[in-house]
Parts: structure tokens; sequence; C-alpha cells
């Protein structure tokens, strides 16, 4: 018999496919904390607006001799809306529908509306069972209630006759969640 030789210091050396790798993890890291970096300073600047335009209401109010400022009125509702919606936690709503997806279904878009949390998507599907497969794992979810099939269609111009369907549902993940979407 011959003796076993086991090297516990071998020297792996990284080569060229582990650096590129990690470049790339860098370079994502560095795009990702960016915008993370981005979104946080519109927010903040939103936020001070809204506040700015709020003091200038309230001193228009306080002053009844002048007339009212409608316009003052209507930019911060629209900046309340882009504090709303920047202030929603959309990586969890994503997560949500990734954990819900399967091999069969493609999601083509996301439509969602932060003030009421209504969500709307639209996928493909290989067969209707998987999409029904799909709006079942949706309803399953925490934070998604009364999910149903709005709309769908057989694309028969396609050889394999694929499914696209809209789904809707109301996502009590976002901030304010409302009765958007009708209980069914």
């Amino acid at each position: 018999m011959r003796a076993f030789a086991i090297d516990f210091h071998k020297n792996h050396a990284i080569g060229l496919f582990g650096w590129i790798i990690l470049t790339a993890a860098m370079l994502v890291t560095i795009f990702v904390t960016r915008e993370a970096i981005l979104i946080q300073w519109r927010l903040d600047e939103a936020r001070d607006r809204l506040t700015h335009l709020q003091s200038r209401l309230q001193r228009n109010f306080a002053n009844k001799d002048r007339p009212f400022d409608s316009s003052l009125a209507k930019q911060a509702e629209a900046l309340h809306g882009i504090s709303q919606a920047l202030s929603t936690p959309w990586l969890a709503l994503l997560g949500e529908i990734e954990a819900s997806t399967n091999k069969d279904v493609a999601v083509l878009s996301i439509q969602p509306e932060a003030s009421s949390g209504a969500v709307t998507i639209a996928l493909e599907s290989r067969d209707l069972s998987s999409m029904l497969e799909f709006l079942k794992a949706l309803n399953q979810r925490t934070t998604i209630r009364n999910a149903f099939l709005l709309s769908h269609q057989i694309q028969a111009q396609d050889a394999q006759k694929p499914i696209r369907a809209r789904i809707i549902f109301e996502w009590t993940g976002s901030r304010e969640p409302s009765a958007a979407v009708p209980n069914r």
C-alpha cells in the first residue's frame, strides 16, 4: 500500500475568473450604495420642500385677510405623494412577488400605487395551471391580500401559446394600506 499524502497548506491562487467576479461584486455594491444614497437624498429634499410648503400654507391660513393660494396646497399635496412613494419599501414588494413566482411564470411589469396600496402585475405564463399556481402563491403571502385575475389572453400567434395576464392585489406592506382592491 502507498502512503497517503495530504497537503493542508496548499497555496490556492485566485485565478482571473475569481478576480473578475470580485470586481463585478464590488461594482454592483458601489452602484447599489450610490443609488440608495441618491434615493435618501431625494427623499430628504422632498421632505424639506414639503415642510417648507406646509409652513407657507399655515402662514396663509393664519393670515385670513390675504386670499388663499391654492397652488401651494396643490404643491404640498404633490410633494406629499412623492415623499410617500419614495419612502415605500419597494424591495419588500419585489421580494414578495419574487417569492411567489415559479419557473413557468415571467413577470413583465409591476404597477404599484403607493397611496392606495394596490398593485397590478402583468405576466406571461406557459400554461394556465402555472398562472393559477402563481396567483395562489400570491394569496398565501402575509402582506398580499385579495389577489385576483383581472384579465388574461392566450397568445395564439406564438407557437408555444403562452398566456398573458394581469393580476391585481392589495399590498399591506405599503405605509398606508387601504381597501383599494374590492373584497371577493
